[in-house]
């Protein structure tokens, strides 16, 4: 008896879920991850191998099941309702943060429960490795479509959502940004090892002909400390302040905080006017989503969307600095509970804000924030914005 083995069409055609693994094993050799792209090769073989034992198979349920699958069936049509009463519940009370945290959970249950009851009636109609089959091919699908856009955008996380108020006006809670790639050495300013090494999180301070040193800021040490003497001085006087992060210089003011809609005035706070190199001031329009250095303040915060401020280099390495429009201070400035931030390489970015679409980010704050509850109380500062 011989063996014919089938034509490529035809093998495409029975197993069109391969053409996915084979998407995937491209992009990844292309874009230079040879252990991924070898890994999803093998896993392609193997789905192939194993798609003919994963077909159709029927199943015959038994009464509880079906009784089970009935009360799904039912209480998935309301869940669909719930999903939508409480998402547009969640749009107006969003401002509150404990509210915030109640509907962004019950939405991400619902999700879940809808899912789980879909997943459950799929298995009653074509059986278990059918429902395995198919939930494989979902998966690859939305990789490819993932995959296929950060190759064409040139990132590999072409989405991502914004979580928090420090970007509104200009990005507000909420909106699902498309991303681009960053583009090699933007906006790059050269540094000598010396400037490069010492643009850390230190803080010299120089007013009145005394210098002193904080972790992160004289802002932040004033927050901590308002009574103190020289914390007294910066609430009276902080243009006076000179505060340095090596070669680079930070020079505070006063900020008029504006209420959304109504443009009332809220508060004059003191925040950082200006960041400047040489005596020139820095700033760029590129908006950033990166991954926060390992042990930083940020990074049980997950990514971070905010503006570039400028990127250093010496050598082939690189430091960025970056500040959310509406914080008072640089990302590097802030320090609390004994933890701060530093400045980050180019590999932690994952993309430069190209797009943004309203509202769809929050379904991603809705799958989170039942693991990470911070993110749904991350409401402060959202009615309000510093004028330019």
């Amino acid at each position: 008896m011989s063996f014919k083995f089938p034509s490529m069409p035809a093998l495409l055609r029975e197993n069109y879920e391969f053409a996915l693994f084979a998407l995937l094993f491209l992009y990844t050799f292309f874009s230079g991850d040879m252990f991924v792209s070898l890994l999803i090769g093998s896993g392609g073989l193997i789905w192939l191998a194993l798609s003919r034992f994963l077909k159709s198979e029927k199943k015959n349920p038994t009464e509880k099941e079906q009784r089970l699958a009935t009360l799904f069936t039912k209480y998935r049509q309301y869940a669909y309702y719930l999903l939508l009463i409480s998402f547009i519940l969640f749009l107006f009370l969003k401002s509150n943060a404990m509210l915030s945290l109640f509907f962004l959970v019950l939405i991400g249950l619902t999700m879940v429960f809808i899912v789980a009851s879909e997943s459950f009636a799929g298995y009653l109609e074509g059986g278990l490795r059918n429902e395995i089959r198919e939930a494989v091919l979902a998966i690859l699908w939305a990789l490819s479509i993932w995959f296929l856009i950060g190759f064409l955008l040139g990132t590999k996380v072409p989405f991502n959502g914004v979580v928090s108020c420090s970007m509104v006006p200009n990005l507000e809670r909420g909106d699902l940004l498309l991303l681009k790639a960053d583009p090699a050495n933007a906006n790059t300013i050269a540094l000598s090892k010396e400037g490069f090494d010492s643009l850390t999180s230190t803080a010299t301070i120089i007013y009145a002909g005394s210098t002193y040193s904080f972790n992160g800021s004289i802002f932040a040490y004033c927050v901590q400390h308002p009574a103190e003497g020289l914390c007294i001085e910066f609430s009276k006087n902080a243009p006076a302040f000179v505060e340095m992060h090596g070669p680079v210089s930070f020079t505070y003011g006063y900020c008029e905080r504006i209420a959304k809609g109504s443009g009332a005035l809220v508060d004059r706070e003191i925040c950082v006017k200006e960041i400047s190199y040489d005596g020139k001031a820095l700033s760029t329009a590129d908006i950033a989503v990166y991954e926060p250095n390992k042990g930083d303040l940020f990074s049980y915060s997950g990514d971070i969307v905010h503006r570039i401020v400028a990127r250093f280099s010496y050598a082939n390495s690189t430091k960025y600095i970056t500040k959310g429009d509406n914080n008072p201070v640089a990302d590097m400035q802030v320090y609390t509970n004994s933890m701060g931030n530093s400045p980050f390489s180019k590999e932690r970015v994952k993309g430069i804000v190209a797009f943004k679409l309203p509202y769809l980010g929050f379904f991603k704050l809705a799958l989170s924030s039942p693991l990470n509850p911070s993110l749904a109380l991350a409401v402060e500062n959202c009615e309000s914005f510093y004028k330019n």
